[in-house]
């Protein structure tokens, strides 16, 4: 689920996409977070430069981040509907596919899989 600053202008939409976060200021997870990885590669894909203005470990301080108006990011959607009621605006994110985590394996890096 995408969570951004509630007066930011993409909250106008219903539904985000990758194209939709060309140049914007994004909130990570850590590099070592498999979740993170997936949203680099996915961005890679669709060749979308976001402006990585700040890494934390946790998808509540991310959002926290995102309530004080620092940028905007994914995170999974039961930590994005809890900061719903607190300052946060939750929208959808579609990128045309599935996009599931892989159980991690040392065989078997995190990746993006089409369902």
């Amino acid at each position: 689920m995408c969570v951004l600053p509630c007066d930011h202008p993409l909250a106008a939409k219903t539904v985000l996409k990758p194209d939709d976060f060309q140049g914007e200021n994004f909130i990570s997870l850590s590099r070592l977070d498999s979740y993170r990885q997936l949203l680099d590669t996915l961005f890679a894909e669709h060749q979308v430069k976001r402006r990585m203005v700040v890494e934390t470990h946790s998808a509540a301080s991310v959002c926290a981040m995102v309530r004080a108006g620092a940028g905007v990011s994914i995170v999974n959607p039961l930590t994005a509907l809890d900061y719903a009621a607190s300052g946060v605006t939750v929208r959808r994110f579609s990128i045309g596919r599935a996009l599931y985590r892989q159980p991690d394996s040392p065989a078997t890096p995190p990746r993006l899989r089409a369902g």
